[in-house]
Parts: structure tokens; sequence; C-alpha cells
């Protein structure tokens, strides 16, 4: 909060006075991060061919985990989706995985949409925490995110994992 403050150039307490309670603040950073990481999502769909639509979205999530650190962590890493009792959170969270999901139902049977795409969400989640933590590639692990997002797509459906 003392950061987000000093953005935006007021004292501390200041944007307490906008919100009920700091669940609620939280709640309303939380629902913007998931309506920009939405438009994100919906934006990497724009170009390229159809059947890499996927592999695009999987790289801006990527993208958007790196850019938005500190607001990723509040989406998805902390309490405040299972304590907060906010409808505008949870239409913005659920329309973000809704998306994952429509995009790997686009490419696998019915009876495997629900589990590749949280196979894919866990993937992704796991790779910008290991970015966060300046995991995920370097010397010790010389394969970037982006190359195992290829790969996952490759063995996800079936083509070569080789650019």
């Amino acid at each position: 909060m003392k950061s987000l403050a000093v953005r935006l150039g007021v004292s501390q307490p200041a944007p307490y006075r906008h919100f009920e309670s700091r669940e609620g603040l939280l709640a309303a950073v939380a629902t913007d991060g998931f309506e920009r990481f939405g438009e994100d999502l919906r934006a990497s769909q724009a170009d390229g061919p159809a059947d890499e639509g996927l592999e695009r979205a999987a790289l801006a999530y990527l993208a958007f985990g790196r850019a938005n650190r500190g607001v990723y962590r509040l989406m998805f890493a902390s309490s405040l989706l299972r304590t907060a009792d906010d409808e505008a959170l949870a239409r913005a969270a659920a329309a973000s995985f809704q998306f994952l999901v429509g995009g790997v139902a686009q490419r696998v049977p019915a009876s495997r949409v629900g589990p590749v795409a949280v196979w894919v969400w866990a993937t992704l989640h796991g790779l910008v925490m290991l970015d966060a933590s300046g995991l995920a590639d370097g010397p010790a692990h010389p394969v970037g995110p982006a190359q195992v997002v290829h790969e996952m797509m490759a063995t996800l459906f079936g083509t070569k994992g080789e650019r």
C-alpha cells in the first residue's frame, strides 16, 4: 500500500478513505488486475493462426505476471479470492479462467477440458512464480519460460516441439 500511495502521490492512508476496509481496497486492486489481465489475454488472440491462440495467450499470461508481479501475487497467491465477498472480483477472476477453458476447449475433447485447463493454469502460475523468484531461467536452468510453454503446447496437442 505504501508503494501504491507513493506512485499516486498521496499519503499512505489516503487510498483507504475511498473504501470500507483494507480488504475492499485490495479487492478493487485485484479486480482491476483481473480486468487488465483479461484484456491482455484477449489482445493476444488478435494476430496469428487460431491453432496457436492458446500458446499466445499463455505467453501473454507470463508477460502479465512478469510486468505486474505485485498485482499478480494479490490476484493469484493471496487468500483474497477465498475471503473477499466481492461480486466484481469473483466475476473478473472467473472470466479469466473461462478464457483459458475456452482456449483449451477448442483443442481437446470435452472430457479433457477441465483437467487440461487446470494443468495449463498450474504450469503458467508456477512459471510466473519461479520467474518472480529469479528461478525460471539462467545458468542453472537454461530453458526459459517461453520454451516451457511451447513444449507444453506441443505435448498437449501432439505437435512437434521443435521450432
